[in-house]
């Protein structure tokens, strides 16, 4: 499943703040847009979708120990 941030940035050294606010505007315009079409979706296929997304951000929390070792500014 590919996400929004993959779809702008199109690679991981692509992380800049033009890039985070593309994705604002990517999310922001398919929460007003095009939310319309997930209205007859089940609550259970919206929560497996909301799910799969933020599994994989969760897991980077999980990086912050790592980090905080290696570079402490």
């Amino acid at each position: 499943m590919m996400s929004g941030a993959w779809l702008i940035t199109l690679s991981e050294a692509e992380k800049t703040s033009v890039a985070g606010a593309l994705s604002a505007i990517v999310i922001l315009f398919i929460t007003l847009w095009i939310g319309v079409l997930f209205e007859d979706l089940p609550k259970a296929v919206l929560a497996a979708i909301i799910y799969v997304n933020l599994h994989g951000m969760m897991k980077q929390f999980l990086d912050i120990p790592a980090l905080w070792r290696t570079n402490k500014v």
